[in-house]
């Protein structure tokens, strides 16, 4: 479980902060090289040192092994556990970097991952990854706050100068380290804030600062390994999944709700899943469903024992899960969508989609006896 914070005391004669390295192995080997790191020194990184670049795990097993090395946890290490637990859906960084280690391995590196602190602090500076939070002390940060977990809705406000609203809001006897999205500039505030993703991973710059000093150290990445990766991984999916009509309706929904990155690239199979789940009417079979469900079973009566019956009715007269779960979605006036066929129905495939609504429909509103089954 990650823990709030964690404070650095060896006797370390400098502080080396990196920014989010997202897999750029060669070029931090390169940036600890021109940084000049070594025994005396003490090494962080402000997290997000997974994804997308190709040497992920090269710097995680650097982490683990080094023994003046460490790390904050970062959004995308919150994530790569997350997935592994079973708690987090995976965007295509997620299944790539797994893709990359033996599944055998996937539950010590979860359990390391989770063990990253939210906050360290070193004799010359404290690093968190995104952000802080005013209202808690330093020692008692939320690893769920601090590292910006929620991805494009959340939003960490900034001030005209271009310095965050929460840093204005705290005190500090050291420099700030942070990284997750870039700024307009490394140093926010003199000797008090640095800002360290410059955007490496999509050939920018993977960004060092060292303390005492507070001196900028900078390595410039030619290739853009974000964008590599991605189109490699996407046409590695689309050789696998084929005709989007053929998918199952779990992986259908799990397309319509890609979030991250380019959705514009499944633009095709967006197209005719859009289209497919057009041309099934689910809002207009759906009304239809409720009322012939209504007409069945009657109105839906006001909450008490009498409503907890009626519920129990209406379950043991379809014994089918998908269907009773609809069934009691519907008489509490909530609309038919795609996501709940494909919530019920997840492994029907998109182009038998008519005939799974159609045989719901006839099992909603069929007056057969309560333990018949139906052929979805």
């Amino acid at each position: 479980m990650t823990v709030p914070y964690r404070q650095i005391t060896g006797p370390y004669r400098r502080t080396i902060v990196v920014g989010d390295i997202h897999g750029c192995w060669d070029e931090f080997r390169r940036l600890m090289e021109l940084a000049g790191f070594g025994e005396g020194d003490a090494l962080v990184t402000v997290g997000d040192f997974l994804d997308r670049g190709p040497g992920s795990w090269e710097i995680g097993r650097f982490l683990r092994e080094t023994s003046n090395a460490f790390s904050v946890i970062g959004n995308h290490e919150r994530r790569v556990a997350g997935v592994v637990r079973g708690t987090s859906r995976p965007a295509w960084s997620q299944k790539q970097s797994l893709s990359m280690i033996p599944e055998a391995e996937h539950a010590d590196w979860a359990a390391w991952l989770e063990s990253l602190p939210a906050v360290i602090e070193t004799p010359h500076a404290i690093i968190t990854h995104a952000r802080l939070d005013p209202a808690r002390p330093l020692t008692d940060q939320d690893a769920y706050h601090t590292a910006a977990v929620g991805g494009a809705s959340v939003t960490i406000d900034i001030e005209g100068d271009g310095v965050p609203v929460w840093f204005r809001r705290m005190r500090f006897e050291k420099p700030v380290c942070m990284g997750h999205i870039g700024y307009e500039r490394v140093t926010l505030v003199s000797a008090g804030l640095y800002a360290l993703d410059t955007g490496a991973v999509r050939g920018g710059q993977l960004t060092a600062v060292v303390f005492p000093g507070g001196d900028i150290v900078q390595v410039p990445v030619s290739r853009n390994y974000h964008d590599e990766a991605y189109k490699a991984w996407r046409a590695a999916q689309r050789a696998l999944v084929g005709d989007p009509l053929s998918w199952t309706l779990s992986q259908a929904l799990s397309v319509l709700n890609t979030q991250e990155d380019d959705a514009t690239d499944w633009a095709a199979e967006l197209g005719v899943l859009n289209r497919a789940i057009d041309e099934l009417g689910i809002q207009e079979r759906g009304r239809r469903m409720q009322a012939r469900l209504r007409e069945r079973f009657g109105d839906v009566p006001p909450p008490g024992p009498v409503r907890g019956e009626y519920f129990k009715t209406v379950k043991s007269a379809l014994p089918d899960w998908g269907s009773r779960n609809l069934a009691v979605r519907l008489l509490k006036n909530a609309p038919l969508t795609f996501q709940d066929l494909a919530v019920a129905f997840p492994d029907a495939r998109v182009k038998d989609m008519a005939a799974v609504a159609a045989s719901l429909e006839d099992e909603i509103v069929s007056r057969r006896d309560a333990g018949a089954q139906r052929d979805v």
